[in-house]
């Protein structure tokens, strides 16, 4: 199995444990922020979706596009709306779209080859420097949405 095959599998593998874990919990446990500051399991899910879509758009905007940089701060604005916009979303919507993701997310990284997952840019954020875009998959994408998995699991628990 290559690197790009993995990754894939792996965020597929990750969505999929949202979905399922999203899919049995009732509208209350979905819906209840377990501090001011923290996500309700709602909102990690649109985070989910529109995150994962911005990274593996950022990898190919490096790579095909020569985009000279990536990423972005936690305060960007698209970053946020994507949790504010949980507000006006059934569940139904929010689980549909972030299955979608999925086939976006394959066919994007199919249009990759092994190489390209080596190439290097520095990151708009300073803390991150300059990064291989197998960096930006693995981190921003496989463990940030495993990240969330363990978000929503200590949200029902």
């Amino acid at each position: 199995m290559s690197q790009l095959q993995k990754l894939t599998q792996q965020i597929n593998e990750e969505i999929d444990h949202m979905i399922q874990i999203a899919s049995s919990q009732s509208e209350e446990t979905i819906e209840r922020k377990p501090s001011e500051e923290a996500w309700s399991i709602k909102e990690i899910l649109c985070h989910a979706e529109e995150a994962s879509l911005y990274w593996v758009n950022e990898v190919l905007a490096v790579v095909k596009k020569n985009s000279e940089v990536w990423g972005r701060t936690l305060a960007d604005e698209n970053r946020l709306a994507g949790v504010a916009r949980s507000k006006e979303m059934t569940m139904e919507k929010i689980l549909r779209d972030l299955e979608k993701v999925k086939p976006y997310i394959a066919n994007t990284l199919s249009t990759l080859n092994e190489e390209e997952l080596y190439v290097e840019a520095p990151s708009r954020n300073p803390k991150f420097g300059t990064r291989s875009m197998a960096f930006v998959l693995e981190h921003f994408m496989v463990e940030h949405l495993h990240n969330h998995v363990k978000q929503m699991e200590r949200n029902i628990s």
